[in-house]
């Protein structure tokens, strides 16, 4: 099951309304599962959410909405903004902008999405793979270092940095995973962890396993 096949089942839901079915009480949507919607009409995107029950949004992007512009529009929808998704190529460029936008929306976290490797991606490759070839041992090291600058960054505006996983820092390397590495090398204070359990699963490890090596770290899941 993939993130667009629970977004359309709980439309369905939705529509149908089954003898039995409940809304879900407390439950943050990541905005890059609709990021067409998104991109074509926030707004309505943002309203559809609200009507299936959600109550909480993560986003991926602004789509070019001020961040003023972004809150007026979940307001309307009565939805919170819980997290705030760049990449860590957006954070070093424009780690500032984005924690002040965060700031004003309310959210508790700014999630670096993916790393940055210091070589281009190989275009003939899918994303994650081509993400898995370019990092480098001096890229994960970076990283590290990079997360507790800008974690550190974020904290001056009272919010958290996490990190989100995909396969690629899950699976073994050099006889480690760069997920747990980066655990160990950053400051507990500064960085927290957004487990995506979907990923970590596709890279052949079991979630929960995971979770209980980094639960004190783990603030959001996916």
């Amino acid at each position: 099951m993939n993130r667009r096949t629970v977004v359309l089942g709980m439309a369905a839901l939705s529509m149908l309304k089954p003898s039995g079915y409940r809304k879900p009480r407390d439950l943050a949507v990541q905005l890059w599962t609709v990021d067409q919607a998104m991109s074509h009409d926030p707004t309505r995107a943002l309203a559809n959410l609200s009507e299936l029950g959600f109550t909480g949004v993560e986003t991926a992007g602004l789509k070019g909405l001020t961040a003023a512009v972004f809150q007026t529009a979940l307001d309307t929808a009565g939805l919170s903004c819980r997290a705030c998704h760049a990449s860590l190529a957006e954070l070093r460029e424009r780690g500032s902008a984005i924690i002040e936008d965060a700031a004003r929306l309310s959210a508790t976290h700014v999630v670096c999405s993916s790393p940055a490797p210091s070589v281009a991606l190989d275009p003939a490759l899918p994303w994650e793979r081509a993400m898995d070839l370019a990092m480098s041992d001096a890229d994960w090291h970076q990283t590290a270092i990079d997360l507790n600058r800008i974690g550190d960054l974020a904290a001056r505006s009272d919010l958290r940095l996490a990190y989100h996983n995909h396969d690629f820092d899950i699976r073994q390397r050099n006889g480690t995973r760069p997920l747990l590495a980066l655990a160990e090398a950053t400051d507990p204070d500064l960085v927290d962890i957004e487990l995506d359990v979907g990923w970590t699963h596709a890279a052949g490890m079991d979630p929960i396993q995971m979770i209980e090596r980094l639960k004190s770290r783990i603030r959001l899941v996916h």
